[in-house]
């Protein structure tokens, strides 16, 4: 990333530092990139929250992004249903969170 990209991306980590955790860092890439042009990755804003304070912690999410494997293990439970399969126990342990 080039010194003035740097510059714009540090000033809206600034500006948006009150809202940061209410976004994923998926979402922060995206914003980044749309906003900037410039790609970034994970560790990355992990770098720039840090700079302005920010840090993450499990469970101090809004909770509206659920863990990705609780989701996607839910679906999958949906279709095997749908097809009359059993659910595995190890898969309903995911779906239910433990």
């Amino acid at each position: 990333m080039r010194v003035a990209e740097s510059i714009k991306v540090s000033q809206w980590f600034i500006q948006n530092r009150d809202n940061l955790l209410s976004m994923s860092r998926a979402d922060i890439i995206r914003i980044i990139h749309k906003n900037f042009g410039v790609k970034i990755g994970p560790e990355t804003v992990k770098e720039f929250e840090a700079s302005v304070d920010v840090v993450r912690v499990p469970g101090n999410g809004t909770g509206a992004r659920k863990d990705r494997s609780v989701i996607i293990s839910r679906h999958l439970i949906t279709i095997l249903k749908e097809f009359g399969k059993e659910v595995p126990d190890d898969l309903a342990d995911i779906a239910s969170g433990k």
